[in-house]
């Protein structure tokens, strides 16, 4: 893993971006990667990034999302111990990443370290040195600045639950919110060293957007800021200076485009904090507070500035001696400015490359002498002709090559021979991967590559749903399944349900994980599958992440993701998308989910745009009609039980919240809990629940036929991370009452009306009146039972598993 994830989002910079990527990769620190991310440029950036050729520089493209949702998905991606956000507009010095990090390595309490930094020109000439304040927690929320800038660097490692960066419904000023918010997560300390610059010119967002929206947002982050749950008690108490700040601010950013408004921006702040907070920088002061006279001022002005352009498009159409006289009158009661009358001059600052003192050439005739015209020179016919065949041009090619794709070889192929990879070289590698290929089918349509095959768990279970389907549509020679990840072995089973299977393990156990998705590369390029559907495979994950864009030139990408899991520490326990996701949605085909709830979590946490959420499509697991039988009768009415007796069946692991099921039994002496489910490899302390006399812990079961389910009155499920469970499911089609909580894709199975939804994971007095509920009003829980089993008629059939694959494109047709 690198040391320094350095993250520049993009957007039209073409002619600026090549500064700030050779003063990144000319970094005196070498161990830090460079993801450039593309907010949807139309001019060149793609072709300047692409140039640089540097292994530790990526290069992203995604549809216009906004500054905040590109950064996010930077930082969705970034894999090393320290983060940076550099705009596409600001270079930095050499040791730039080498002092930051040595001194963060040094106080490793430190959560933010940032420079001195120059503020410099569309030249790179230098205008201002800008000290940067020490950091004070107070100070800065006082004065609403954000005292890190341009060259920032963040612990990541230390915020492995902060999942946004910055808030997508932030458009001007996301920074500012993020640096308050993190301020409340550590210390932050400046390095006093100039290691950055920020480039001041007319194409600066910062610059741009001194506009009302802007400072209506600033005020708004201040009051979301303020507002926070967790906000602790000695920041609270800045609250009227930090907002009476907010609208300083606010004033600055719209003084000359909405003068009243400013005004009135400036007196509310005043109102808000008349007397100056001692811990703002004197820098920082606000203006003297306004009086009348001062209001009249900018009333005027404004009066100005939205009357003058009115007025000049009205005298277009009055007559020359009507429309003298007006601007005489309009000059002497002091509303028009005498040098707006004057003709604007043009002035163009001198290029990079020429010094103040470089002589020009001048022109024989400088009357005829037309910078505009010389810039903006006349298109010849032919150039016309040739713009007018690019479109059939371009069709014709493409047609070629796809023509010849199967003897030509790939992008993929020849980035491999570019590159002299020495791995395809290493003595066996092409034996083992030779051996894998005669194993498969010789014209193989769907490749599906899994981690290992079993029954154990929910996405185990999609997984089998989902071979039985490719099996009604497929002959089993035109599918493959690969498990290429370490630690599983077929012990020799070829295949699977009819279906060839190859382990890399049966091939070669000692295969590392490099060589494993070497090999899965090799794969890709040389039989080149119309379908390659990834579900929790580590090896093609990363393959997918590295190379995706070449091989959807060839195969139809797809993958699942199912929840994001957390456990004790706040890292992710499970959840592949944040990992691999962000690096190559562009180049999937679709993505598999099988709730709603995780595909608004991904469009969210990567800040998707339309296209790329209609590729995410919900598709939900059959749990009625396996194997061809009737849908009806396999559903289990509702019955009563004499007894209080709740069933609890899942996988046992940290997630799923044992701790409280033991307090909800602890509490309800009078009702026993029968637990069924197997640690699949984990360890789960069950010291708590099997100490209590109404618990019996059942251990691992042969099948769901295997349960008395008329011995239960109520089904118990405890978790606080989840996709759709599909024991939830399961149990729900045998009649059981459901009792679950608010997470994950639950409330779309569990509600008022088919069951009892819980509001959090630990609201252990509501488990408790759920089941008073159920044990009290027999007729109540039948009535949901009965709806709920309804819901699975319509959703959770094979029939409409069909159906859903059957709408997402290209799964059942490859490139057809």
């Amino acid at each position: 893993m690198p040391r320094v994830t350095v993250v520049t989002p993009t957007y039209n910079r073409a002619t600026l971006i090549p500064e700030t990527i050779a003063s990144v990769l000319g970094q005196t620190l070498r161990d830090f990667e460079y993801l450039v991310i593309d907010d949807g440029s139309t001019d060149d950036t793609a072709a300047v990034a692409r140039n640089f050729g540097d292994p530790r520089l990526s290069y992203y493209w995604h549809e216009n999302r906004g500054e905040a949702a590109t950064t996010n998905r930077g930082w969705a991606m970034a894999r090393g111990e320290y983060f940076a956000v550099l705009s596409s507009d600001d270079p930095v010095q050499p040791r730039w990443l080498e002092r930051l990090v040595a001194f963060m390595d040094e106080h490793s309490e430190i959560l933010v370290a940032y420079p001195d930094w120059q503020i410099i020109d569309v030249h790179s000439r230098v205008l201002h040195q800008w000290f940067t304040p020490d950091y004070d927690r107070d100070r800065m929320i006082a004065s609403f600045f954000p005292f890190p800038g341009v060259g920032a660097v963040i612990r990541k490692s230390a915020l492995r639950d902060l999942r946004a960066l910055r808030n997508p419904d932030y458009r001007y000023a996301p920074d500012l919110d993020c640096w308050l918010r993190l301020s409340l997560r550590g210390p932050f300390a400046r390095v006093a060293e100039n290691l950055a610059a920020w480039r001041s010119h007319d194409g600066s967002i910062t610059i741009n957007d001194r506009r009302l929206a802007r400072a209506t947002e600033m005020i708004r982050i201040a009051e979301d800021f303020l507002a926070l749950p967790d906000l602790p008690q000695d920041v609270k108490r800045l609250a009227p200076i930090t907002l009476s700040q907010a609208y300083a601010a606010a004033h600055w950013v719209v003084q000359d485009t909405h003068p009243l408004r400013a005004a009135l921006f400036l007196r509310r702040s005043h109102a808000l904090a008349p007397v100056q907070h001692e811990d703002i920088l004197p820098n920082l002061k606000r203006y003297p507070r306004p009086d009348d006279r001062t209001v009249a001022h900018l009333l005027r002005d404004s009066v100005r500035h939205r009357a003058f352009p009115i007025l000049r498009a009205f005298g277009r159409r009055t007559p020359l001696p009507l429309r003298r006289l007006g601007a005489s009158a309009l000059l002497r009661a002091g509303l028009l400015d005498p040098n707006a009358l004057l003709p604007k001059q043009r002035s163009e600052e001198p290029p990079a490359a020429l010094s103040e003192t470089t002589p020009v050439a001048a022109t024989s005739d400088a009357s005829t002498a037309d910078p505009v015209a010389d810039n903006e020179r006349a298109i010849t016919p032919a150039e016309e002709r040739f713009d007018a065949m690019l479109p059939q041009l371009r069709e014709d090619l493409t047609a070629l090559s796809d023509c010849v794709s199967p003897l030509t070889p790939t992008k993929l192929l020849l980035d491999v021979l570019r590159q002299r990879m020495k791995l395809m070289t290493a003595t066996g590698l092409g034996a083992v991967t030779s051996a894998i290929l005669q194993r498969m089918p010789a014209r193989v349509e769907h490749v599906l590559v899994l981690p290992w095959i079993s029954t154990i768990g929910g996405s185990e279970t999609v997984t089998a749903r989902l071979i039985e389907a490719l099996r009604r549509h497929y002959r089993p020679d035109e599918l493959c399944i690969l498990a290429p990840d370490e630690g599983y072995r077929g012990d020799g089973v070829d295949r699977y349900r009819g279906i060839p299977f190859i382990g890399f393990s049966d091939v070669d156990a000692s295969l590392s994980p490099l060589a494993r998705q070497e090999i899965f590369d090799s794969i890709m390029v040389q039989r080149r599958p119309k379908v390659v559907h990834c579900i929790n495979s580590n090896a093609a994950w990363h393959a997918f992440r590295e190379r995706a864009a070449a091989y959807a030139s060839d195969s139809a990408l797809f993958a699942n993701i199912y929840s994001d899991i957390r456990l004790d520490d706040g890292a992710p326990g499970a959840g592949y998308y944040y990992d691999f996701l962000p690096h190559c949605i562009e180049s999937l085909t679709a993505v598999f989910a099988d709730n709603e709830a995780i595909v608004r979590k991904a469009s969210t946490a990567f800040g998707l745009g339309p296209a790329l959420q209609r590729k995410l499509h919900v598709v939900r697991t059959p749990v009625l009609g396996i194997g061809g039988h009737d849908p009806e009768r396999d559903l289990r009415p509702f019955q009563p039980s004499r007894g209080q007796r709740s069933l609890w069946l899942s996988r046992l692991a940290k997630e799923k919240r044992l701790d409280v099921l033991a307090s909800v039994a602890r509490r309800c002496p009078e009702r026993s809990f029968t637990i069924h489910g197997t640690m699949n490899g984990q360890s789960v302390d069950l010291d708590a629940l099997t100490a209590l006399p109404n618990v019996e812990v059942a251990g691992d079961f042969s099948g769901l036929d295997a349960i008395a389910f008329d011995r239960f009155d109520s089904y118990v499920f405890t978790t606080s991370g989840e996709g759709m469970p599909i024991s939830l499911l399961e149990v729900a089609a045998r009649g059981l009452p459901l009792v679950a909580p608010q997470v994950g894709g639950i409330g779309e199975l569990v509600h008022d009306g088919t069951g009892w939804l819980i509001s959090r994971p630990d609201a252990v007095g509501e488990y408790i009146d759920a089941l008073s509920q159920i044990q009290s009003d027999p007729n109540e829980a039948r009535r949901r039972v009965e709806a709920v089993q309804r819901l699975l008629l319509r959703d959770y059939t094979c029939d409409a598993f069909d159906r859903s694959l059957r709408a997402v494109p290209r799964y059942f047709g490859g490139l057809a």
